[in-house]
């Protein structure tokens, strides 16, 4: 796959695409590149993707600071690849593009920059300025263009209709696992280790201390999880806490702190990628350390059992 930075530098004159954010890459995302490789394959066209970079809420400034992401880019270029795209185009969000309504943008931008020959639109897309949600003024814009287009319907888990946002929502309550069934794959973080209170040390449960690389990443609500851990090229087994450790500090701010079973090597400044696999219990303040000790040596077995 391809990937374009500066979309000045596109050159293909025949291509299919979508457009979208496309966080997480969920399985309504995966139908709808399925959608978008095949047809670009039956009229002999690049299967492309177009994404705004930065997300336009951090231009706009609309509650910027309450974003948060399931994939970051990289997560996302990787996702995408994986999926048979030819090119994704990363396309600079700014007022000017802001200011175009959807006909615009199709006509400006699709059509005339990226030599789009067929759109490919989830079920319940909308762009442009007017954010128009009726199919059928897509398809009349298409008509009026030339150009072919087709509609992806949602895809269902259960009863639930696949999106970014019961993603994030399912994330966000712990749920990894329904997060998994969403995604269709492991939900992860990745961070670099940095020096921690080294509290674990002292009650048997040694943890290495994760910040997060991208400050917009999605943390999954406080508690105890199963995880795995990829450092160095190598998978470890463990057991993570996400919270405030309220028996042993008095401090506030959350913390990542990843128990790796059998595990004693220097991992300092190394990048690791968490792998979230189940969420075992709430976080809680124990009466005592020696109550707390007790409690993660059951917790480290509930773990072991579900990475079994």
């Amino acid at each position: 796959m391809k990937v374009y930075s500066d979309p000045n530098k596109y050159n293909n004159t025949s291509t299919v695409v979508t457009l979208g954010m496309f966080d997480g890459v969920h399985l309504g995302h995966k139908q709808l590149l399925s959608k978008v490789v095949t047809t670009a394959r039956n009229i002999d066209a690049r299967s492309v993707v177009v994404t705004f970079w930065p997300h336009p809420r951090l231009v706009l400034g609309k509650n910027a600071e309450d974003l948060k992401f399931i994939t970051t880019l990289d997560e996302k270029i990787a996702l995408l690849e994986k999926e048979g795209i030819d090119d994704l185009i990363l396309l600079p969000f700014n007022l000017e593009l802001a200011a175009l309504s959807a006909k615009e943008f199709i006509e400006q931008v699709l059509i005339a920059k990226f030599g789009m020959q067929h759109l490919i639109m989830g079920y319940n897309h909308r762009f442009g300025k007017d954010r128009i949600d009726d199919y059928s003024v897509y398809q009349s814009i298409a008509n009026e263009n030339q150009f072919g287009i087709s509609k992806v319907e949602a895809v269902k888990v259960g009863s639930v209709n696949v999106s970014s946002t019961v993603v994030r929502n399912a994330i966000e309550t712990g749920d990894v696992v329904l997060a998994k069934a969403l995604l269709s794959y492991t939900f992860s973080l990745t961070g670099n280790v940095v020096s921690g209170q080294q509290l674990g040390r002292t009650i048997g449960f040694p943890t290495a201390n994760i910040e997060p690389n991208d400050s917009h990443k999605i943390i999954p609500q406080t508690g105890v999880y199963a995880c795995r851990l990829l450092v160095k090229g190598n998978k470890y087994d463990g057991m993570l806490n996400v919270g405030i450790k309220p028996t042993v500090s008095s401090k506030t701010k959350q913390t990542i702190e990843v128990h790796i079973f059998n595990f004693s090597d220097d991992i300092y400044s190394e990048e690791v990628v968490i792998e979230f696999v189940d969420r075992v219990r709430n976080e809680q303040k124990f009466e005592s350390v020696d109550a707390l000790k007790a409690q993660l040596k059951i917790d480290e077995q509930t773990v072991k059992k579900l990475l079994s």
